[in-house]
This record gives C-alpha cells, structure tokens and sequence, in this order.
C-alpha cells in the first residue's frame, strides 16, 4: 500500500544516499543543481545535502505516484542552546518532507533519519523515528518557513520555537519518553530563591537516565518519583555566583554499553546569591551498577561533597543487602585509608582525608562473584588545613570489606 511504499522509499534514501556538508550549512539549503544533484544520486554518484536527501525521496515518490511536498525551514539539536533563534541563522536551514497517503500528510527527513550531527560531521545511523512522526513532537527540532507544515491546529510563533527545550526527538520520543505535568514546557527554568529545583519525566522501564549541569553529573541526581511510578525526578544544584547553566537530560536502553545519548536539554537561570544555599553536588552514582547491586541511600537527597572543618574523619551509610559486599577506597596522594563495617540495613564506610580535595569511592560486588569490585558511587570529599581534629594513623580494625549484618546494631553517627 502506500504506507508500505513511502516507508520503503524512505529507507532507501537513508541507507544509499551519503551525506556531504557544505558552506551553507550542515544540512544544505542551496537551490542551486538540484536536479543535477539527484540525477549524479540516480546514476551512482550517491552523495547529497540535506536539500538533496529530500528531493531526491520527492523524485522517487513521483516515480511510484505517491504526491510529495518539499519543505523549507530551521533545525535545532543537541549543539544548540534554548533561546537561540536559529530561523535567522543559514547553518541552521534545513530541508525536509511531506508525503500524503491517503487523506492524510505526514512528515518525513531523509537527512535525521540517515545519522545524527556531531561536532564535526554527520554520524551515520539509521533512524526510522523520522518516518512519520507526530507534528507535534518534531515541532521541537523542526521550524517549516510556511506554518502550514507545522500540521498542527494551532502553529506556534517563531518565538515559542526558540524558547522550548532543546529536544532531540529520536532518543526522547523514539524511546517513549515524555514531559510531565506540561507536555510542552518551557525550555527555560527560573530558580527564584534557591540554587535547586527538579525536573519530571516520564519514562518506560527499560530506559535508563542521565544528567549533568554544564557538563557536570554531580551536579544532577536522578530519582524514581514518589507521586508517580512511572516519572523520574531529575534534581540539580546550581553553584553560587553564577546566572545561566545548561541542564542536559541523556538517555540510553537498559542492557545497551557505551555512550548515553542527549534527550533533551534546558535554560536554567539561578541567583546569584540565594537565600537558601545547599552544596551544589550529589554522589556521583553509576546508575546501573548502583541499581543491579540493590544500593540506595538513606536519605532522599544525598549530599555528595562534605567540607570539613571540625575533624578530617567522615563516615557514611550506604543501604544494601547482605548478599552484596562493599569496599571502599579513597583516591588521594597520601592518605589512611578506609574502613567498611556492616550495619543493619547496609555498610557504614569511614574514612580519614588527609588536608585537601579527595574522591572516596564505594565499590561492590555480589558476594561469591568472579568477577571482581566495580564502582557504585563516589562523594567529593574536602578536608580545611584549619581543621580543628586531625586523626592520623590506619584504623585500629580496618575491615577491608564487608555487607550487611544480620544483627540490628545501635543508632551510628553519620557526618
């Protein structure tokens, strides 16, 4: 059917044609030997703009009778910052499809579909997510110069384009992900008294979050909701003294390595002295590992840098079951070392830093494993050169690992 036709134009043209750069842009925009350009794909020569991509995929449709639009606009991904108007900007023109199959219009981009942009090229990867997807999802990346290919009721401005989340439809959309409460959000955030707030996603199971605040995963803790089963919470802290940060959200299928993807990315806004201050940064969690292992902390938002004034010793309780065992280690020029004891409901890892900066890492394994430790998380950990209470020398009984004990000890302090 027509459907089954379309589609199969559509993979053709991502899997033959090869995308090529040129000076006005990633995509191409040029009208200059458009159809010299498609007949060179024709005959072998198989390398486009994105201008090309599309009338190549129109010349081919008209070949099998399918009727065809070729549509003319602005992108934005990844690379870009919200607010950024890039309909004013030639490197962000971009061409793309309609194709109507019965009644009905949908859209289509070759180019998107083919690969994804990266810093320096265009990464080949094929992305059937841009075969038909809703209007109002690819409203996010896509701005027609006509608003007549928006294909929604009611077309957004120029302006209402600019200022959404930087959404990159394929690994937000594609993978089921949505926004909540709003399912349109503005994609700037204003903090108005205090340098932390939280984001609300939805997500299915099998995707696994990410998050850093310019560039920085301490600065972001990812959380299941408490309201909603089906919603993570991503908190973030902002630093002190500083107006506007990036906050990118990254995702990846559960049980698939190598690198998290950019699902969508905001404008956050902060004072530049708030009233209420707290450590810009969480633990540093290895998500996965975390989670496989059954950790979890103790408290909803953990802190993860402690400065320490009044002794260089600090201990912390990690929550596990007693089938798992933890060590800890602490990564510094000199230093004591660590000792790990079994509590109730998990370990309680105490350390001594010597004066300065230093990571204290938690690793885990299952008891019985082959396989050796792996990092589960790690705190910052700063120690003043005016600390009051200095502890020097190993641990009279430094434990080397342990889990959690059976036995229900009293209340421990934590720093």
């Amino acid at each position: 059917d027509e459907e089954q036709t379309a589609w199969a134009l559509f993979c053709w043209v991502c899997c033959h044609a090869e995308a090529m750069s040129r000076s006005e842009g990633e995509y191409g925009s040029s009208a200059g030997g458009l159809q010299a350009e498609v007949q060179d794909i024709l005959r072998g020569a198989l390398e486009c703009t994105g201008q090309g991509y599309a009338e190549l995929y129109t010349k081919l449709a008209s070949e099998v009778g399918l009727e065809t639009a070729v549509i003319a606009g602005h992108v934005r991904d990844a690379m870009c910052a919200v607010g950024d108007d890039v309909c004013g900007k030639a490197q962000h023109a971009h061409v793309w499809n309609a194709v109507r199959l019965g009644q009905t219009w949908i859209l289509v981009d070759c180019t998107w579909g083919s690969g994804r942009r990266t810093v320096s090229s265009l990464e080949r990867c094929f992305r059937p997510y841009f075969f038909g997807p809703p209007p109002s999802e690819l409203g996010f990346s896509h701005m027609p110069d006509d608003e007549v290919w928006q294909l929604v009721e009611s077309p957004q401005s120029r302006t209402a384009f600019a200022g959404q989340p930087i959404v990159s439809a394929a690994a937000f959309f594609g993978l089921g992900m949505s926004f909540h409460p709003a399912e349109r959000p503005s994609g700037l955030i204003v903090l108005r008294d205090a340098n932390s707030g939280s984001l609300s996603l939805q997500i299915p199971q099998d995707v696994t979050l990410s998050a850093s605040l310019d560039s920085d995963e301490r600065r972001c803790f990812v959380a299941p909701s408490d309201d909603d089963p089906g919603c993570c919470e991503i908190h973030y802290r902002t630093p002190i003294g500083t107006g506007n940060h990036r906050l990118e959200v990254l995702v990846r299928s559960q049980g698939v390595t190598g690198r998290f993807f950019s699902a969508c990315t905001f404008r956050v806004t902060a004072p530049f002295d708030p009233e209420r201050f707290v450590e810009p940064f969480f633990p540093k969690v290895h998500r996965e590992t975390f989670l496989e292992h059954g950790l979890s902390f103790r408290e909803p938002l953990p802190v993860g840098r402690f400065v320490l004034s009044e002794t260089n010793q600090i201990s912390i309780h990690v929550s596990a079951p007693p089938d798992v065992l933890v060590v800890a280690e602490l990564v510094a020029d000199e230093g004591d070392g660590c000792a790990v004891d079994g509590a109730s409901t998990g370990v309680q890892v105490t350390a001594r830093c010597p004066v300065g900066e230093h990571r204290l890492c938690i690793l885990v394994k299952w008891r019985g494993a082959k396989d050796g430790y792996r990092e589960a998380l790690s705190y910052s950990v700063f120690v003043d050169q005016d600390c009051c209470e200095i502890f020097e020398g190993p641990f009279d009984s430094a434990v080397v690992e342990a889990a959690a004990s059976e036995e229900v000890p009293g209340d421990e302090d934590e720093a």
